[in-house]
Formats: structure tokens, sequence, C-alpha cells
């Protein structure tokens, strides 16, 4: 990842304003970029949560939100 900007986000929001890290157009899997195991780490290296979805089907979407 070129840019790590996360913890600029961390440092302007409320402290108490839950985050997560949501990976998009799941449903073009054979194309991503980055891996599930590289975003899902990610996600545990800022202590935030993990989500895959999927605008197009929707999957994933309910449970991020």
């Amino acid at each position: 990842m070129d840019k790590f900007w996360v913890p600029e986000i961390k440092e302007k929001s409320d402290e108490n304003c839950p985050q997560i890290l949501v990976g998009n157009k799941k449903d073009m899997a054979p194309d991503r970029v980055v891996s599930y195991e590289s975003a899902k780490a990610l996600g545990t290296m800022l202590n935030v949560g993990y989500f895959e979805t999927s605008a197009r089907t929707g999957e994933g979407v309910e449970e991020a939100i």
C-alpha cells in the first residue's frame, strides 16, 4: 500500500467513533489487487474490524454496517 493514511483518520476522528476497514468489490475476487490476508492483517494491526463487501451483489454489506 503506497499511501498509509489511516493514522490521520484516527487522529481527526472522535475517540468514541467505531472504525472498521472495508474492502469492496468482493464479487471481483479474481481481479483483486490486495489479498484478503493482507487486508485482514492491516485491520489487525490497526485494531479495527475488517469486512469484505460487494456493492453489486450486496454480499457482506449488512455485516459491515
